[in-house]
């Protein structure tokens, strides 16, 4: 993983954990495609949100086929909010797609330029969130082991 990614995940995690966010999960596949973060609120909803380094990242991201699955409102394979998470000079509002949200990154503090829209209603059920919880485990005792036992 890039330096960049992770060191802009740290600061999400940071300003999201103290909102109404329950878990929130760097790198996982929780849908078709591997997310940046993946957030899920008190209230169950999910959150994704996409980290971009650079504006030639960006507009690569449009590339993927999960957008289809956006712009056709597929609310089986999407979260009900997706934001897009940047340093401010990378992208402009007007250069976000209407699903989108916007989220500036600077100084250790986030700012949301742009809420994103609900896309639907559903909440993630017990499978996804399990995926999740176990997924976290299995990383957690991964990571012990690498530290030799420690």
């Amino acid at each position: 993983m890039r330096s960049k990614e992770r060191y802009l995940q740290n600061i999400l995690f940071e300003n999201l954990v103290e909102k109404t966010n329950k878990l929130i999960v760097p790198n996982v596949k929780l849908y078709w495609w591997e997310s940046d973060l993946i957030s899920v609120s008190n209230s169950d909803l999910v959150t994704e949100i996409e980290i971009k380094s650079s504006r030639q990242d960006f507009l690569q991201d449009f590339k993927k086929k999960k957008h289809s699955y956006f712009i056709k409102n597929r609310i089986d394979k999407i979260p009900s909010y997706f934001y897009y998470a940047v340093d401010s000079h990378i992208l402009k509002l007007k250069e976000l797609p209407r699903y989108a949200g916007l989220i500036y990154v600077k100084s250790n503090k986030i700012k949301i330029i742009k809420r994103a829209s609900r896309l639907h209603n559903l909440r993630i059920d017990k499978r996804r969130r399990e995926y999740l919880e176990r997924g976290l485990m299995f990383r957690y005792w991964k990571l012990r082991k690498s530290k030799k036992g420690r």
